[in-house]
């Protein structure tokens, strides 16, 4: 005797029009308790459920279709409590999905005064602008600001926002500092709201 003809097979909801009411009931007893993506789940179980209830009984003819046309108008109703927690659920989910993809989609730079910006950038760990003293203190002027620039583009072309790590009322006059802020403006970036970062 091989195993499958030692096991009693549970019966199918999709041949035992009985067996799928009793689990109708079950579902929609279960979908009172259920929570988040879950309820969703349990949802869709009773749909099919009343899909296979309504099918059987057109497959037996009108009187008995007719015969399960009460059974379905009752239970239907009974399936808003758990259809309105399933969209709430799946509302705040997507609120949350919605808010972590934007974090994430915005990627984050930090300029300021040394040493000011090093430290903020460790804090948020993302990269600072960083040229060893030996090359930096051998480079002219134009050569320093071309490096400083190109940072600055990489950014930009990421669309990066630039968090402020010296305030804007700290900016020392004639500085790198001062020369980032005015380059990211002529860019099309503005000072944010609460002062703490350029935008665009």
């Amino acid at each position: 005797m091989n195993h499958r003809d030692s096991t009693v097979d549970e019966p199918s909801p999709y041949s035992n029009r009985d067996y799928a009411k009793e689990m109708l009931q079950q579902r929609l007893s279960y979908s009172q308790g259920c929570d988040g993506l879950e309820t969703l789940k349990t949802v869709v179980d009773i749909g099919v459920t009343l899909g296979i209830i309504f099918l059987s009984g057109a497959e037996k003819g009108p009187a008995a279709l007719e015969e399960e046309l009460p059974v379905l108008e009752k239970d239907i109703p009974a399936l808003e409590p758990a259809i309105n927690k399933a969209g709430q659920k799946l509302e705040q989910l997507g609120e949350k999905l919605k808010e972590g993809a934007a974090k994430a989609e915005v990627p984050q730079k930090v300029i300021g005064h040394y040493p000011e910006y090093v430290d903020m950038s460790n804090k948020l760990g993302t990269k600072p602008f960083s040229i060893p003293d030996n090359i930096w203190n051998r480079m002219t002027p134009a050569e320093q600001w071309t490096a400083n620039q190109k940072f600055l583009d990489r950014a930009i072309a990421k669309s990066s926002e630039f968090n402020l790590a010296t305030p804007a009322d700290k900016v020392r006059p004639g500085s790198y500092l001062q020369k980032e802020i005015e380059y990211l403006t002529s860019q099309g970036y503005k000072l944010s709201s609460d002062g703490t970062k350029l935008v665009k």
